[in-house]
C-alpha cells in the first residue's frame, strides 16, 4: 500500500515547487539578471516543467490501467 502513495507524494511535492517558482518569477524572463542568471532560472523552470509534466502522465496512465 504505501508503495503506490509515493507517486502522489511526488505530485504534491513536484505541485508546491512549481508554485514556488512561479512565485519566483522562474516562468518568466525578468530583466535584472545576469545572463548567467537568466540561464540559471531557466533551466530549472525547464526542469520543474519537464518533471511535472513526467508525474502528471505516470498518474494518468497508473489511473487508466485501474479501470
Amino acid at each position: 500500500m504505501f508503495h503506490s502513495l509515493i507517486p502522489y507524494y511526488y505530485y504534491r511535492a513536484l505541485g508546491q515547487a512549481v508554485r514556488n517558482g512561479q512565485a519566483l518569477n522562474l516562468d518568466r524572463d525578468v530583466s535584472g539578471f545576469s545572463p548567467l542568471e537568466t540561464e540559471k532560472r531557466r533551466r530549472i523552470w525547464w526542469e520543474l516543467f519537464c518533471c511535472d509534466t513526467y508525474v502528471n502522465s505516470y498518474i494518468l496512465s497508473d489511473a487508466l490501467n485501474e479501470n
